[in-house]
């Protein structure tokens, strides 16, 4: 029995799917190419600025550490990644927060806000290797990494910014002690100048007062209202030298 040749048209048409089918497997091709490159610049770029930072990055899961950036190591005094990931959140930390509450519970705390908000932001203290605690700045996102939800890290040793806040506030409370001694030293002489003109009126309304010794009290007088507009003129001094914004006429006028 002779089979029979399929229909010119049949094969036309099997030749135009094969032709379509190429043609889309071609596309696609293209297509996971395109996104394959893409997600490699972006894993790329990723990496670059994981690794160039200068904050500590690192990467967790809920179970803990599975990686960080060279920033970590040198922050916390660890000397390689596989020591790193062994360690637990509050491994890195002191037994207590400032605010009393404990480490392991406020850390748990924060990485399930994180896992379930998608961030969080908060101030810590952290310990390095050494024993020495540091004060920290964190910030905490979740993304998806694969299949698996996952959490970036950052971490920001704070102790300079910490340093010159206290410097600065230690310097306020000088300088408040500065100004309420200067103005116990201008109230007290300010009182005496005034009893003693008060006593000088007294005395010449009675005209108990002699004229020389009118006058000697008024030159001992002035003598002290002079010493008292210096003690001014030291204490505006004072605050122009804390202040940036007083104009050049105003601090002629205190300083003067």
């Amino acid at each position: 029995m002779v089979d029979k040749a399929p229909p010119e048209g049949k094969i036309s048409n099997l030749e135009a799917m094969v032709t379509s089918l190429t043609e889309l497997l071609t596309v696609q091709e293209m297509v996971v190419g395109e996104q394959s490159e893409r997600i490699a610049e972006n894993e790329s770029r990723f990496r670059a600025i994981y690794n160039s930072s200068y904050d500590a990055v690192m990467l967790l899961t809920s179970e803990g550490f599975f990686d960080c950036n060279p920033s970590t190591l040198k922050i916390f005094g660890i000397p390689t990644r596989e020591e790193f990931i062994q360690f637990h959140p509050a491994q890195l930390s002191p037994p207590t927060q400032p605010d009393g509450r404990s480490s392991v519970e406020a850390a748990n705390a924060h990485i399930e806000t994180a896992f379930t908000t998608g961030h969080d932001h908060f101030d810590w203290v952290h310990r390095r290797a050494t024993g020495e605690d540091f004060p920290a700045e964190v910030l905490l996102s979740a993304f998806e990494w694969g299949k698996k939800r996952v959490l970036q890290a950052t971490v920001r040793d704070i102790s300079e910014r910490v340093r010159s806040e206290q410097a600065l506030k230690e310097a306020n409370d000088r300088f408040l002690v500065f100004i309420r001694e200067a103005a116990m030293r201008l109230k007290n002489p300010m009182e005496v100048v005034g009893e003693n003109l008060a006593l000088v009126i007294e005395e010449m309304e009675s005209g108990e007062a002699e004229c020389h010794d009118v006058m000697l009290q008024l030159r001992i007088q002035v003598r002290n209202l002079e010493q008292i507009r210096q003690n001014i003129i030291e204490l505006n001094k004072a605050i122009v030298d804390r202040s940036d914004d007083i104009s050049e006429p105003v601090k002629k006028f205190l300083t003067e």
